[in-house]
């Protein structure tokens, strides 16, 4: 007999409120958000296939540098060194460089 699949139960946590506006004023909103039990809720640490969320960082850690202006290898060591960083250094190519570059030059307009 086939081992029947777990089914996720999710439910139902408040989240933070947000203002409403409508034709009779604003009011408080409660937001209710799923989270599926059992599942872990933890931060999870940034990897090379997150360009944008890394584009994101950089920006926010280095607003007055011009990404145009990093030589690969400093790119490499500024991403490693993120506190929200994760993966293995030695996982990056030129490629995935590249794409975080542009990210974040995005991210700068």
């Amino acid at each position: 007999m086939p081992h029947a699949k777990a089914q996720r139960r999710e439910e139902p946590t408040p989240g933070f409120p947000f203002f409403a506006s409508s034709r009779l004023g604003v009011r408080k909103v409660p937001i209710l958000t799923l989270r599926r039990a059992g599942a872990n809720h933890s931060r999870m640490k940034l990897t090379w296939k997150d360009d944008e969320e890394i584009a994101w960082a950089l920006a926010t850690k280095f607003p007055d540098q011009d990404p145009l202006k990093l030589s690969f290898p400093k790119l490499h060591k500024m991403v490693t060194e993120l506190e929200e960083f994760g993966d293995k250094p030695e996982a990056s190519n030129e490629k995935i460089l590249e794409n975080i570059q542009m990210a974040w030059l995005d991210e700068k307009k």
